[in-house]
């Protein structure tokens, strides 16, 4: 494989990839008369004053694609022939397609299983419930966006998570990939798309079936609730307390715990719950300035507080 023409290929390949980087080694990494090496999202090189070429060669032998140096596929024989780069199947020869090192393979011979991050291209992460390569976003000039981090190779990938509180507000945990998934934002508790519902401690839609709990239902288990900042209430699923809170301004419902709401109407919705009001310029039929149990009139009533009617 001549130096010179891989280096334009590769050259052509990069500005066909709207400006892949290349990553080129400093001069510490060089080894003399005027050699060096980088590595880029093809794969590794060595470079001269002259040009640059994969390390390995045409001819080696090889059991796999991925034995061969990029621009390479393992042919029949066992051994590596030269095929050219690419970007999209179109880029390569007729009975050719091209696999996730951009480099064009026989039909059929594509393995673009991944196992993690890193076998992936540049611009490229690995799925995890696939495991095969999904484009993404670079990130040398940018920020990634909501759900995405960005790793060692300038590459915006899912951010890595077991549950949903390890996702930013506005992206869940799905546990099948083991990665933050970018979703909706509830709307005045309810979620746009069918199939989700509304995780009150995120303000974030999530599949349904993976809500983190309500506000009030029937306990039945013998669990104590968790003690609650003010203003929050215990978590319930299962019919038990989950030993966490939310806001109770969070909550689609009234909270199991009338004396935590602070709202009128919430109260007074709550079948559980019962309002209690203060009265104000308050007297009795003769005049005289009210006690507790007497019969008295008053001027205005403001709510004071919620309590349990059960």
């Amino acid at each position: 494989m001549p130096r010179k023409s891989v280096f334009a290929g590769l050259m052509a390949l990069c500005f066909a990839l709207a400006g892949c980087p290349l990553y080129i080694e400093d001069s510490n990494d060089r080894r003399g008369d005027g050699e060096y090496e980088y590595c880029d999202a093809t794969g590794c090189y060595e470079c001269d004053d002259d040009g640059c070429w994969p390390v390995g060669q045409p001819g080696d032998d090889c059991d796999s694609n991925k034995d061969c140096p990029a621009g390479c596929y393992c042919s029949d024989q066992g051994v590596c022939e030269e095929s050219g780069f690419c970007s999209r199947d179109s880029d390569c020869a007729d009975g050719f397609e091209c696999d996730n090192r951009s480099s064009c393979v026989p039909e059929g011979t594509a393995d673009d299983s991944c196992a993690d991050h890193d076998e992936c291209p540049l611009g490229a992460y690995c799925d995890g419930e696939t495991n095969t390569c999904e484009d993404t976003d670079t990130c040398r000039a940018r920020d990634c966006q909501d759900g995405y981090v960005c790793d060692d190779r300038d590459t915006c990938v899912p951010e890595a998570c077991d549950r949903h509180e390890d996702c930013d507000e506005g992206s869940y945990c799905d546990p099948d990939r083991g990665a933050c998934v970018v979703t909706e934002p509830c709307l005045d508790g309810e979620c746009p798309a069918e199939g989700y519902e509304c995780d009150f401690t995120r303000d974030t839609c999530v599949p349904e079936s993976e809500y983190p709990g309500s506000c009030y239902a029937d306990t039945v288990c013998e669990m104590e609730p968790p003690t609650c900042d003010d203003g929050e209430t215990p978590l319930i699923k299962d019919d038990c307390f989950t030993g966490e809170c939310i806001e109770v301004a969070q909550c689609d419902e009234a909270p199991y715990f009338c004396e935590n709401i602070q709202d009128e109407e919430m109260c007074v919705g709550a079948s559980h719950c019962g309002a209690v009001y203060r009265g104000f310029d308050c007297e009795t039929e003769d005049g005289t300035e009210c006690r507790t149990g007497d019969d008295c009139s008053c001027e205005r009533f403001e709510f004071d507080r919620c309590e349990a009617e059960r």
